[in-house]
Formats: structure tokens, C-alpha cells, sequence
């Protein structure tokens, strides 16, 4: 029992070391280089836009923590699901909880698929679902034809080189088919695939820039990492065998 309460502190001076060590490193770096106290000033300013973006992503996620309970309070009220209630308009939650409205009618469609917009900024948006859905989304998602597409490039996320085998995980359901040494491609990667990303002898994303998810993960484990590739789960597919060259952002089927 003892030693399960030493983890946390252990852990806070193990990032404690880590942080203290890096400002070491980068202070050695400037002095190296020799850089001006003007990009001195400039790189301080990054820092701060970097870490605030990250804030930024840190505040929504604990906002989706802190809100469950209320969601599954209001599913408790009006006698519908989770995943019901998370497809409901705020003004449709409304009138469930007034008891004006027993269920949105095409609450059903919604959760399968659906498209929310919002015009002009005017809020609230509308859900579109059936033929308004479909014709929205082929004017968004134009396809592309990409059968042909053998190499594509992203940014460089974590320096190195693998070859591998592709796995597209998305999901927790895609867990169970990754093997160590396999390429993990996903469209945007997320705490939920963490145990997938450590077997990962590289990492593709379609989206994400230098402080998303895939970015930070793959710097922490030291895996080849080219992210906002847009095309990646487009073009590959299980089983394909590709070269991932991080140094130069490019990703090669072979």
C-alpha cells in the first residue's frame, strides 16, 4: 500500500528532473548558437503559443470529464440513452427535460450519421440527415482519385526511419489487430490507442500539427512520426507494406 502511494510523487519528480534537465539543455543550445536576446525573446513567445494551444486542448478534454455526470443525469430524467442524449440539441434538451418534447424524431438517424452545420455563424445550428446529409456531404468530401497514389509526404513529428506493415487504428475496436513492428496510420490519434502506438515501429496521421496527440506520444517514445499527411487513411490500407522516412516527412508503399 505504502509504495502505491510513492507512485504519484515518484512520477511528479521523475517530470520535475525531466523539465529542470531540459532547461539545462536548452540553455547550452542558446549559448552554442549563439542566439541574440531578440529570437531569444521570439522563441520565449513560441513557447507560450505552444503551450497554450496545448492548454487549450487540456481544458476541452477535462470539459468533456467534467460535464458527463450532467449528461447522465439528464439521460436518468428523460428516460433515453447516453449516446441519445449526446446527439440532441441543446434546445431539444430543453424540451425533454420540460417534457414538451418525448424524443427528437430522427434521433435514431442522427446517432448512425449526420451532419451539423451552422451558417453565417448563426447559432443553433441544424442536423441534417437522409438526402440533405448526403448532398452536403459530397459537395464537402469531394472524392479524390487516389489509386494511384504510391507516396505522399506530412510534417515531421519525431525523426527516424521504419518499414512496416500498415494497420489502420482509429478506435479501441482496432486494438487487437496491431502487432510490434507494425505501421500505425490513423486519421488522429488519441489516448485510447496509446497501447497500439507503443508496438508501433512508426506512426502516420492524417491530421495533427507539432503539439497534437501523435506528435507528443511518438517524441516521448522515440517512433518515426509523420503526421498531417490529409491522405493517409485514404490511400493505405491493412496489410500494405510501407517505408516511413520521418526525417524528410515522406511516406512510401513498397
Amino acid at each position: 500500500m505504502a509504495i502505491d502511494q510513492q507512485k504519484p510523487s515518484q512520477q511528479i519528480n521523475k517530470i520535475y528532473r525531466e523539465k529542470q534537465s531540459a532547461r539545462k539543455n536548452q540553455t547550452q543550445l542558446i549559448r552554442a548558437l549563439k542566439i541574440d536576446s531578440k529570437h531569444q525573446k521570439l522563441l520565449a513567445v513560441t513557447k507560450g503559443f505552444i503551450y497554450s494551444k496545448d492548454y487549450r486542448k487540456m481544458s476541452l478534454v477535462q470539459s468533456y470529464y467534467e460535464v458527463e455526470p450532467l449528461i447522465k443525469e439528464i439521460a436518468k430524467r428523460v428516460n433515453l440513452k447516453l449516446n441519445e442524449v449526446r446527439s440532441c440539441l441543446l434546445s431539444e434538451i430543453e424540451k425533454l427535460l420540460m417534457g414538451e418534447l418525448a424524443r427528437p424524431k430522427d434521433l435514431t438517424k442522427r446517432i448512425k450519421e449526420c451532419i451539423y452545420i451552422v451558417v453565417d455563424r448563426k447559432l443553433p445550428g441544424k442536423v441534417l440527415v437522409d438526402q440533405s446529409k448526403e448532398a452536403v456531404k459530397k459537395l464537402l468530401l469531394k472524392k479524390e482519385d487516389l489509386t494511384e497514389v504510391n507516396y505522399f509526404h506530412g510534417q515531421t513529428a519525431c525523426l527516424g526511419k521504419a518499414t512496416g506493415t500498415v494497420k489502420i487504428i482509429n478506435t479501441i475496436k482496432d486494438l487487437p489487430k496491431m502487432k510490434s513492428g507494425d505501421i500505425l496510420v490513423s486519421q488522429m490519434t488519441n489516448p485510447n490507442l496509446v497501447p497500439a502506438m507503443k508496438k508501433a515501429a512508426a506512426i502516420v496521421t492524417d491530421l495533427g500539427g507539432v503539439t497534437c496527440h501523435a506528435a507528443i506520444i511518438s517524441r516521448e517514445l522515440k517512433i518515426p512520426c509523420v503526421i498531417g499527411t490529409k491522405i493517409a487513411t485514404k490511400v493505405l490500407k491493412d496489410g500494405d507494406r510501407v517505408e516511413v522516412d520521418a526525417n524528410r516527412g515522406e511516406v512510401r508503399k513498397i
